[in-house]
């Protein structure tokens, strides 16, 4: 057998490494086993030591791939497959980063578009804004320019203030409008029908463009305090009525003409119609004025009719009164005993009834030649149709 010289493994005849130490063996004596020590000595003719194998075990000689080659090359395995991953993973922060780093910049970028396109729209706004209060304050400034222009040192009534105004002076009937005739001229600051501000100096009359459910025909020629809104048109100072206030309405003593209407209408008919023929029902406030009247019935043949006149008392009352267009009460009682016509009823009258027909307004009927004032129905024909259907009429008072 063959043994190593360096490690003492049995090797095979005729190989010149050991296959275990790798040492050469081509300067081994393979009859003596001497060592050749590199001196060109031998040593001693000692002849080479074999392994024990009798009395103990064979002591093992560490071979390299058994002990330290492998852990040097699992070592080195362990070395290689870090070095991977700690690559890997700088790889991969790398590219993570660098994602980052250009999402980032594109959001950067995007916010800087953004907040650009914001400034822009701000700057816009501001723009749009500044023009908006330059505007205003132009106009402010024509405003103030026009308003400086005025002079309303003499202004009596500012109507731009408060529209609302009052005026006192004489009510006449234009044709298509009532006109308030002014004691004294006045100045008056008002918007006109088209905003705008303006100035009139010496105005006198007012114009009642509307006046609403004002009766005003009774105060004609009077002189009232009216007061409403009011504007300019053109050259006209005008007023929607809102308040009215005239004198105390008196019975007219005057002499006017009565106009005989025959007509089997009822009262209130009666009432319109007068007022369609430009008069109103008759009101009998002297006796000079009933003296005038029985004249005229007497002059013709009006004896077998009943004439309604203007006057009237309510339902829930016992005076009668005369009464205006708007059928409102004016003056006195006339069934007082301090009337003028207290003498003039017929015996008995008034009595308000008639059985059960009831009497609310005044008539004028003849009895045996003579005429007397009546308390009658407001339907004549209507109750009474037999007795006095086509007897009916009415008298029209016209100033």
């Amino acid at each position: 057998m063959k043994y190593c010289i360096f490690c003492g493994k049995q090797i095979k005849e005729g190989q010149k490494f050991c296959p275990y130490c790798g040492k050469p063996q081509s300067k081994m004596s393979n009859s003596t086993g001497l060592k050749n020590t590199g001196t060109g000595k031998n040593t001693g003719t000692t002849a080479p030591k074999k392994p024990a194998t009798s009395t103990g075990k064979q002591k093992k000689t560490a071979h390299p791939e058994d002990g330290g080659s492998k852990k040097l090359r699992l070592l080195i395995i362990i070395i290689i497959i870090a070095a991977a991953l700690v690559v890997g993973g700088i790889v991969v922060l790398k590219t993570g980063l660098l994602d980052s780093v250009l999402s980032g910049s594109r959001t950067e970028s995007g916010q800087e578009d953004e907040d650009e396109d914001d400034r822009d729209d701000r700057d816009r706004d501001e723009d749009e804004d500044l023009s908006a209060e330059e505007e205003a304050a132009a106009e402010e400034g024509e405003s103030a320019d026009e308003e400086e222009e005025l002079d309303l040192s003499d202004i009596d009534i500012d109507a731009v203030s408060d529209s609302y105004a009052e005026f006192t002076g004489v009510l006449a009937d234009a044709g298509d409008c009532y006109e308030v005739t002014l004691s004294d001229t006045c100045n008056i600051y008002a918007y006109d029908n088209e905003g705008e501000k303006v100035i009139r100096n010496d105005v006198s009359q007012i114009v009642l463009s509307e006046i609403g459910n004002w009766d005003v025909d009774d105060y004609l020629g009077e002189e009232v305090t009216v007061g409403g809104y009011i504007e300019v048109a053109d050259q006209d100072v005008t007023m929607a009525l809102e308040d009215f206030e005239g004198p105390e309405l008196t019975e007219d003593t005057a002499i006017h003409s009565y106009q005989i209407m025959i007509d089997d209408c009822t009262w209130e008919e009666a009432m319109q119609e007068a007022q369609e023929l430009g008069g109103y029902l008759v009101r009998i406030n002297s006796q000079e004025e009933y003296d005038t009247i029985l004249t005229q019935l007497n002059a013709g043949d009006y004896s077998k009719y009943h004439f309604y006149l203007g006057g009237r008392r309510d339902s829930d009352g016992s005076d009668y009164y005369w009464v205006g267009t708007d059928n409102e009460f004016i003056g006195d009682s006339l069934n007082s005993s301090s009337s003028w016509c207290q003498s003039a009823w017929y015996d008995g009258e008034p009595s308000y009834a008639d059985g059960d027909i009831t009497e609310d307004a005044m008539n004028l009927f003849c009895v045996g030649g003579t005429w007397y004032l009546n308390d009658s129905s407001m339907d004549l024909v209507g109750n009474y149709p037999s007795y006095l259907t086509g007897c009916v009429g009415y008298i029209v008072e016209i100033e």
